[in-house]
């Protein structure tokens, strides 16, 4: 059920939100984009949201909607999060922070090459292994994670979050001296509280994976729904596309939110799967 998502006609619905001078337009909804830890895999593992699972795989298929995985996980640890949860197969894997496409063919994902080929021309003349000795030289309380977290085109590192700033402007002020073509992105880790810093080739995240394979699959931006909880979410929802914060979203992703105020931002009440569930109901058939 869940790797045979198909198209059929449906109604386009319409909705018009009046503020700010603005209308907002509810177009069919052809893809949702879903982060995974704290978002679509079922916080604590409660029935609930297990049951929000199967729920939300049958008002995907019935209304024609693809399923994307868009994680900051390595392709290696999302195969895991499949399996321990039970997740849908999705035909798009965005991993590694967006540094990293796979497609859904003969039953198994595939990277796709172009995109892998496109993160090295970005990085020029740097390696993954020049990157971490420079941040090894900073003297900044970051801790490299294992070689399974780590990619050609992304470096990761643990540290304590009550230092974010310290961490923050430290690299920040590294990455203006240096030239380095890369972007960082700092997150939460939603089991331990730990801080995730991510560097990445220049303006890749998330949403330039996002926006990149929108482009190679003909899809608007606005025909596509994003779930998310993090700040690594935050590029996303800064993007303008339709937007799910799931209730257990973070305090650094709410506040974005509530800067962009926007009309196409629904905030759940739920957690995780349920809020993500709430969510894409919203899109799909709050017109109907």
């Amino acid at each position: 059920m869940w790797s045979n998502l198909r198209s059929f006609c449906l109604i386009v619905s319409v909705s018009f939100h009046f503020g700010a001078d603005k209308i907002s337009f509810i177009k069919k909804i052809r893809v949702l984009a879903t982060d995974l830890d704290g978002t679509l895999i079922p916080l604590g593992n409660k029935n609930e949201h297990r049951e929000s699972m199967i729920q939300l795989g049958r008002l995907l298929t019935t209304h024609g909607v693809r399923l994307w995985f868009v994680t900051g996980r390595s392709w290696e640890l999302t195969q895991h999060a499949i399996a321990q949860y039970d997740l849908p197969v999705a035909d798009r894997v965005i991993c590694d922070v967006g540094t990293r496409i796979l497609q859904h063919r003969n039953d198994r994902h595939v990277e796709i090459d172009d995109y892998r080929s496109r993160m090295l021309e970005i990085l020029g003349n740097w390696s993954a292994a020049s990157i971490q000795e420079k941040v090894r030289e900073l003297g900044i309380p970051l801790v490299l994670q294992p070689p399974e977290k780590q990619t050609l085109a992304k470096i990761s590192f643990d540290f304590p979050h009550d230092l974010f700033d310290q961490v923050h402007e430290g690299v920040q002020d590294w990455l203006s001296e240096s030239g380095a073509p890369l972007s960082m992105v700092t997150s939460r880790c939603v089991d331990t509280g730990t801080g995730l810093l991510d560097l990445l080739p220049e303006n890749v995240d998330k949403s330039y994976g996002l926006r990149w394979l929108l482009q190679q699959e003909s899809i608007a931006s606005d025909e596509l729904v994003f779930a998310g909880d993090s700040g690594n979410d935050a590029a996303v929802v800064a993007s303008g596309v339709n937007t799910i914060l799931v209730g257990n979203a973070d305090p650094q992703l709410r506040s974005v939110a509530r800067a962009l105020d926007r009309a196409n931002i629904f905030q759940a009440t739920s957690d995780s799967t349920s809020g993500v569930l709430q969510g894409i109901k919203h899109f799909i058939l709050s017109s109907n």
